[in-house]
């Protein structure tokens, strides 16, 4: 989202949202997946733990490291200790 869209974002908040982004955000069809992940996250926000769990999952992140990290296994297997750590 860049700067101008930000700003009518932040306009429509004020004026239909109480200043709310979030809230205002749910009518933007471009912002859908983005705060479906917000919401489905803000329910371990007693559990901080699994909370990065719950969004690690969603966007598969351990595959991603394999795939990005392909020519680079050491790189690849130190973000995994990393994950490995956190929990």
């Amino acid at each position: 989202m860049g700067e101008v869209a930000l700003n009518k974002l932040r306009i429509e908040a004020n004026k239909t949202c109480d200043g709310d982004l979030l809230e205002a955000a749910k009518a933007e069809p471009k912002l859908h997946n983005l705060i479906s992940i917000i919401d489905q996250i803000t329910v371990f926000k007693d559990t901080p733990v699994d909370a990065l769990d719950k969004l690690l999952s969603l966007f598969d992140y351990r595959k991603y490291i394999g795939v990005k990290y392909a020519k680079d296994k050491e790189k690849a297997k130190i973000k995994q200790e990393i994950l490995i750590v956190l929990y």
